[in-house]
């Protein structure tokens, strides 16, 4: 186990539920199917996606025909 993994049980048995930013280059899908990097983007990258999510005009899922179709099991 790396320095920057937990582990949790999931369906699949034990498995490392989070990687460091740090431990991404030793990361690999043939020992761990699932792969949650926390804090991937920089406070400053945050910020302009949730000015930018602000600003942006909500559509719902009836008005987004072909995003519906695509992701079946999504919600507004």
């Amino acid at each position: 186990m790396h320095g920057g993994e937990e582990r949790v049980k999931g369906p699949m048995g034990v498995m490392p539920s989070a990687v460091k930013l740090a431990d991404l280059s030793s990361f690999s899908f043939r020992t761990s199917p699932v792969l949650v990097a926390e804090n991937f983007w920089s406070a400053q990258e945050r910020q302009f996606f949730r000015e930018g999510m602000n600003q942006a005009v909500w559509r719902s899922l009836l008005d987004l025909p072909n995003v519906r179709e695509d992701f079946p099991n999504s919600g507004n």
